[in-house]
C-alpha cells in the first residue's frame, strides 16, 4: 500500500464510503418524519422509532468534550438537551389523535420530561 500507517488507511477508506452513510442517515430521517402510530400499540410505535434513533445515533454518534480542562460552556449539554426534545416531539407528533390531549399536555410543561417519563405518561 502506499499509506504508511493504519491512521491513515482508515481516513481514506472513511472518506471513500461515508457517502453511503449520508444516503442512510437521509433514510432514516425520512422515516422519523413519516412514522406515525397507525394500528400500533404505543409501545410498538415507540419501539420502532426508538430503533431509528439508534441506527441514527451509530451513523452520527453524539459529540464528546475533549478538552483537557473541563468544559465550562454547557454546549454539548444543550445539544444533548436539545436532542431529546426532539425525540419527544418526533414521538408526540406521531401519536395518533386520540392522544391529543395527553400530547397538548406534555408539550406545555417546562422543562419538558425525558422521553421515558413522556412515555410512561401516554401508556398510563
Amino acid at each position: 500500500l502506499w499509506m504508511d500507517d493504519a491512521r491513515d488507511i482508515w481516513k481514506d477508506l472513511k472518506s471513500r464510503y461515508s457517502q453511503g452513510d449520508l444516503l442512510q442517515i437521509s433514510d432514516l430521517q425520512q422515516q422519523m418524519a413519516s412514522i406515525r402510530q397507525g394500528d400500533r400499540s404505543v409501545s410498538e410505535y415507540f419501539t420502532k422509532l426508538r430503533v431509528i434513533w439508534d441506527e441514527v445515533e451509530s451513523y452520527r454518534p453524539d459529540p464528546k468534550c475533549e478538552c483537557k480542562n473541563k468544559c465550562v460552556c454547557d454546549a454539548l449539554k444543550t445539544v444533548m438537551e436539545r436532542k431529546q426534545q426532539d425525540h419527544v416531539m418526533q414521538f408526540l407528533r406521531g401519536l395518533n389523535e386520540s392522544f391529543s390531549n395527553v400530547r397538548s399536555n406534555i408539550l406545555m410543561m417546562d422543562p419538558l420530561p425525558s422521553i421515558s417519563k413522556v412515555f410512561s405518561y401516554v401508556v398510563q
